[in-house]
């Protein structure tokens, strides 16, 4: 190929390069030195390419409701978790924070009433067991309480089953259904009601002193007519239990002459000192012979009344034939007796005790009627020097409407003995 050939067919491949350019889209290369803009043709710069392949370099780069987040060199939406968890694990700890049910053990559910995590207790049926310690409303424990738990078995028939407390108040039972039963403890006019879970299989534990149930005192109306030698109120008050004070003689006429206000109590005492004779006379004209019947009508209609030693006109002429009084008196002296009930031998742990009788002039029952128990019983030295075995406490039950009246020779003074105070407690409870 001669020179001239050869530059002819280097133009035409030249023509035919710039041809194949222009069919392409025209574009134009321009370079420009370091920071400047290379255009491609299609309207945007090499940064704007370089910015898309290499992502966002800084907060300006981000959109409205997003942050930069430089360990992940992107942005992510503004108030979440900075793009380093997915925003579902979020989500789900934010719910367990509110489900205070989450912080439960495995052996636990979370209790609404309560506000804690209790066991989760099985829930099938079958028996279970309960023991348990009554009380009185100070909380001390008390021994002799009748305890009754009752409700539905998991076929749906009523049961009930009974006991009696020991003397240190410990009580249990046995092959109790599952459910939740009423469980309560009596004595005399005294009550106390809670509801009970019992669980297939487990023994609820009711011996503890949050857990046991209690007599409640308020429930019980009582009034005390204040005498000389006893102090049944310090009593009353120790062992948590309300009551009124009648001290004068017009006052105790106001409450036994008005069968209303005599009515709107339980259980009244009259102390050893408080004498029958003085409510005769009274500026409100109320009758003796009324008062008398008022205390009859208030025995019948199922309240108690509890009278001792120079108080015993108050058992004696209302209830003549339940009490029949000795025409000698007692002395002071220590006399063994015998314990003759079943609910006195539990509390005393014994058959036997000692009662004092601390002062001369003792008033003392010869004998009872047929409705009259005798609780303790003593050969007791009369004035003179005769002994003879004496009931040295009685109660007397009205079989109608289920009062009772109780009278001791005895009475809680600085003498007593421990079980003496014992047997006085205990017999407020019997009221």
């Amino acid at each position: 190929m001669n020179m001239t050939t050869t530059r002819l067919l280097g133009l035409f491949l030249a023509l035919l390069l710039a041809a194949g350019l222009a069919a392409c889209g025209e574009d134009v290369v321009e370079v420009f030195d370091n920071d400047e803009t290379v255009n491609d043709g299609n309207g945007q710069t090499d940064n704007q390419n370089n910015d898309e392949a290499n992502g966002p370099s800084g907060p300006e780069d981000c959109e409205d409701g997003e942050i930069f987040n430089p360990s992940l060199e992107e942005c992510v939406p503004a108030g979440g978790n900075g793009g380093n968890e997915p925003e579902e694990n979020d989500a789900e700890e934010n719910q367990n924070n509110d489900d205070p049910s989450q912080e439960c053990e495995e052996d636990e559910v979370w209790d609404e009433e309560e506000g804690e995590c209790v066991p989760d207790l099985p829930a099938e049926c079958g028996p279970g067991h309960l023991i348990g310690s009554a009380c009185r409303p100070d909380g001390a424990n008390l021994g002799g309480a009748h305890v009754k738990i009752e409700g539905v078995d998991c076929e749906g028939d009523y049961f009930s089953m009974e006991t009696v407390a020991d003397g240190e108040g410990d009580y249990s039972f046995n092959d109790i259904p599952s459910g939740t039963h009423e469980l309560t403890i009596t004595s005399g006019s005294f009550e106390g009601v809670e509801e009970v879970d019992i669980y297939k299989g487990l023994t609820q534990d009711l011996t503890s002193d949050s857990a046991k149930i209690c007599l409640q005192g308020e429930s019980v109306n009582v009034a005390v007519i204040q005498g000389s030698f006893d102090n049944i109120r310090e009593l009353l008050t120790g062992m948590g239990i309300p009551h009124n004070v009648y001290s004068t003689n017009n006052e105790n006429a106001q409450l036994l002459g008005d069968l209303s206000n005599l009515l709107y109590y339980d259980i009244v005492f009259a102390e050893c000192g408080s004498t029958w004779s003085s409510l005769a006379s009274n500026p409100f004209n109320y009758d003796i012979g009324d008062m008398e019947q008022n205390i009859r009508t208030f025995i019948e209609m199922g309240n108690s009344f509890y009278a001792s030693d120079w108080a015993s006109q108050y058992a004696e002429i209302p209830f003549g034939d339940a009490f029949t009084f000795h025409s000698s008196r007692a002395p002071a002296q220590t006399i063994p007796a015998d314990v003759l009930t079943d609910d006195m031998q539990t509390l005393l742990g014994s058959t036997t005790t000692e009662v004092i009788f601390n002062a001369s002039g003792v008033h003392v029952v010869e004998e009872v009627g047929p409705a009259t128990e005798v609780q303790f019983e003593g050969l007791t030295e009369l004035n003179g020097g005769a002994t003879q075995v004496l009931p040295l406490m009685s109660i007397y039950y009205d079989f109608v409407g289920g009062g009772r009246v109780v009278y001791t020779s005895f009475h809680n003074s600085a003498q007593a003995t421990g079980d003496m105070h014992d047997i006085l407690e205990f017999m407020i409870f019997q009221l």
